[in-house]
């Protein structure tokens, strides 16, 4: 049974768990998947299969948005799309 899709930033590939398959929606341990981000007020970081995304403080809702690198990624099935994220500064959220 499909139960969710999950998008693991901190382990650099999003992937779909608990699936008969897993997807994998972007391979953050390739470069070239930097062009299918953008970002907003914030400076993205690919190292070590990981995104590391610093924001400023210049706009109200800094961030980034994560492009299909197809036309689109085919969920059916899937319930819900989860990221792990964690906050590495010592200033909290």
């Amino acid at each position: 049974m499909k139960s969710f899709l999950s998008i693991l930033l901190l382990a650099g590939t999003a992937v779909a768990l608990y699936a008969k398959e897993d997807m994998q929606l972007l391979d953050f341990g390739n470069s070239e998947n930097i062009k299918h981000l953008i970002a907003v007020d914030a400076r993205l970081e690919l190292s070590a299969n990981k995104l590391a995304i610093h924001t400023a403080h210049k706009q109200d809702w800094p961030g980034v948005t994560v492009r299909c690198p197809e036309k689109a990624w085919d969920c059916t099935g899937y319930q819900r799309i989860r990221a792990e994220v964690r906050n590495v500064s010592l200033v909290p959220l």
